[in-house]
């Protein structure tokens, strides 16, 4: 038997408060699913999702990147944000902290009051 089979076998015999919660399970799995073979990319003002499906068997990603795009090594882009939170006053763990939680509450404030 195959596992749809299996499962409709386990359905039949299933009682419905817990058919419920079986639905409520599968719709997750399925959304979660959705989410994680998907793949946001930004470029400039541009936003587009992309499934990691299309991305690895196709040009998808470099129709949306010109050649001047590329990975830089990690510690490179470490050294050079680095850089620039020193450059713009955020010299200590403390303040880079507190910059990313000033952020992270006007995300939120964004999402929540202004819908």
């Amino acid at each position: 038997m195959t596992n749809r089979e299996l499962i409709l076998q386990e359905l039949e015999q299933t009682p419905e408060p817990i058919l419920e919660e079986v639905l409520d399970f599968l719709r997750y799995l399925k959304q979660k699913n959705r989410q994680t073979k998907n793949i946001r990319v930004i470029s400039g003002d541009q936003e587009s999702m992309v499934s990691l499906e299309d991305a690895s068997r196709s040009e998808a990603l470099g129709e949306m990147f010109s050649s001047q795009y590329f990975l830089s090594p990690v510690s490179q882009i470490q050294r050079e944000l680095k850089e620039a939170l020193a450059a713009s006053g955020y010299k200590s763990k403390e303040q880079v902290v507190e910059l990313v939680q000033e952020v992270k509450r006007e995300m939120w404030h964004e999402q929540h009051v202004n819908h």
